[in-house]
């Protein structure tokens, strides 16, 4: 069994957490299971730290991203 973290903005009823496991077990090629917490910084979407790595899916890290890229210009 592979634990992670999972921590989103607001709390996943029992589907999306279903869903979000089962995306990462597909990934990994293990059962994935998420000790959660709820942090609303980051706007939405989510951020899973699974050994040691950090998978950023939030709308925070999106937002930055493209403040990055606009000030390229």
């Amino acid at each position: 069994m592979i634990e992670g973290e999972l921590v989103t903005s607001m709390p996943l009823d029992e589907d999306a957490m279903k869903f979000i496991e089962e995306e990462f077990e597909k990934m990994l090629g293990g059962k994935v299971r998420f000790k959660t917490s709820i942090d609303e910084s980051i706007i939405g979407g989510f951020v899973a730290r699974i050994n040691g790595r950090v998978y950023d899916g939030s709308l925070l890290s999106r937002l930055s991203t493209m403040r990055e890229y606009i000030t390229d210009f």
